[in-house]
């Protein structure tokens, strides 16, 4: 049975729902962050380990957002199409709590369930990086020359980024 980046619900293996490619892409547009407040578009794809789609199966989505703990911010349920195919649009929270880890970045967690006709569930679950500026630039100074690192590039909805960066003066205290 297949699954991707998930763990297997359990049950008899033959006849279980494999999920295929669930969270495929948290967005068409195969975004790498979200900034708080965007809307997030899911699509789930649930396959039979043999292919066949789970037509039908039932679908729960639960995100949650962490600060001390995981906090669930939306619950989407529905059922999966002919094709075994959900998508969903949920708009995230306007504040998160940025982690001293992620550089002041936040996550959320996005938890699928999709359980099929025979009752066998399945379950994915994916951290999803939260960005509190859509652009990061960071700079390093290192043997004598300035770095300049550029995380996240790219603006808000996944657009191009259009920026410069000009560094003038001399004793940057390298």
């Amino acid at each position: 049975m297949a699954g991707v980046g998930g763990s297997n619900g359990g049950g008899a293996r033959q006849r279980g729902a494999a999920i295929g490619a669930i969270l495929e892409r948290l967005d068409a547009s195969a975004r790498k962050f979200y900034l708080p407040g965007e809307t997030v578009k899911g699509t789930i794809h649930a396959d039979y380990f043999f292919g066949k789609p789970v037509d039908g199966g039932k679908v729960n989505v639960k995100l949650a957002k962490f600060d001390v703990g995981f906090n669930d911010f939306a619950e989407i349920t529905g059922d999966t199409d002919a094709s075994g195919t959900f998508e969903f649009e949920q708009k995230l929270p306007d504040a998160f709590a940025g982690q001293p880890l992620e550089q002041g970045d936040a996550f959320f967690k996005a938890e699928v369930k999709v359980t099929d006709g025979a009752d066998h569930t399945e379950t994915v679950t994916a951290m999803v990086p939260v960005a509190k500026d859509p652009i990061k630039i960071l700079v390093v100074p290192e043997g004598g020359q300035l770095e300049i690192l550029v995380e996240h590039l790219g603006g808000p909805g996944g657009s191009a980024a259009n920026w410069r960066v000009i560094l003038q003066g001399s004793g940057f205290g390298c």
